[in-house]
């Protein structure tokens, strides 16, 4: 059995107003898993995140990181091994420069100064901002920003990262860096939970898919599997990702057959439709 790196029982969580945000939400993350976790705005992906690093305490249940319990005396070592990055990445970037932002994490964790700069650089390198490192934050593009905001967190070098909606509001190129950060991180065994509405851009890169509503999970499976479910999707506000709705008008309209699971991705589109011509070559069809 895969160590887990998340262990969540009966977590439920009330905001001020008496309203709960999370009701009765458990969950389990083994080490090195990329999770996608979906939902539409409102139904407590956040609220999520942030109970799993401690910025927000449980009104009930329990959160454990490697087997050790999310409470007041643990915080420091369970958001050394845990980081969260920001929707909004100015709220992470506010020092002079670049260079001081990423150091930021390292300096108050006790590092030596070479050590420092040994994990500042290599967070630099990893989104491709060493260039950059001298400049005010906000000089910086809102993509590059965003890329920043991923260094800060690098430099700590946890063991889990949470990111709340890290491609939100990003030009394709920006998205597409985005993307090749987070595949080098997963690829390197770290484990990834990444809150978003957004079906198209992030699939690729995460094993299992858990889908949100009202505060409660709803379904969780392989990615390839919950993005391809279209009445599960509809369900909860969601809509396939377009490559799987053009397949799934295919398939209603010109009753067209699939014979498997939607895809959902470039990848796997081409090669359902290579399958297909060749199916039809098969049986002499144009």
């Amino acid at each position: 059995m895969s160590e887990l790196a998340v262990n969540v029982k009966n977590l439920k969580y009330k905001y001020p107003d008496e309203s709960w945000a999370l009701n009765d939400v458990s969950l389990e993350v083994s080490v090195g898993e990329a999770i996608l976790l979906l939902g539409i705005s409102g139904v407590g992906k956040s609220t999520l995140l942030m109970n799993l690093n401690g910025l927000l305490t449980p009104t009930e249940g329990t959160i454990h990181i490697f087997g050790k319990k999310v409470i007041e005396k643990n915080l420091k070592e369970i958001r050394r091994r845990v980081g969260f990055v920001f929707q909004n990445p100015e709220n992470q970037l506010f020092c002079p420069t670049l260079w001081d932002d990423i150091a930021f994490g390292p300096v108050n964790l006790g590092f030596s100064q070479e050590e420092v700069e040994e994990r500042v650089e290599k967070a630099l390198k990893l989104v491709g901002l060493i260039t950059h490192a001298e400049k005010p934050p906000h000089h910086l593009s809102f993509g590059e920003k965003r890329r920043a905001a991923i260094a800060t967190i690098l430099s700590m070098e946890p063991d889990i990262l949470l990111l709340d909606e890290p491609t939100a509001n990003l030009d394709p190129r920006s998205v597409e860096n985005i993307i090749k950060i987070l595949e080098d991180i997963s690829s390197k065994g770290k484990t990834i939970i990444i809150a978003t509405h957004d079906v198209n851009t992030l699939p690729k890169i995460t094993d299992r898919t858990i889908i949100m509503y009202n505060g409660k999970i709803k379904a969780m499976g392989p990615t390839k599997e919950i993005l391809s479910d279209h009445g599960l999707l509809e369900k909860y506000g969601l809509k396939l990702p377009i490559i799987g709705q053009l397949f799934h008008k295919l398939e209603s309209d010109h009753k067209l057959s699939i014979d498997s699971s939607l895809p959902i991705t470039i990848s796997s589109a081409e090669q359902k439709l290579i399958e297909l011509i060749n199916k039809n070559k098969k049986e002499g069809k144009p």
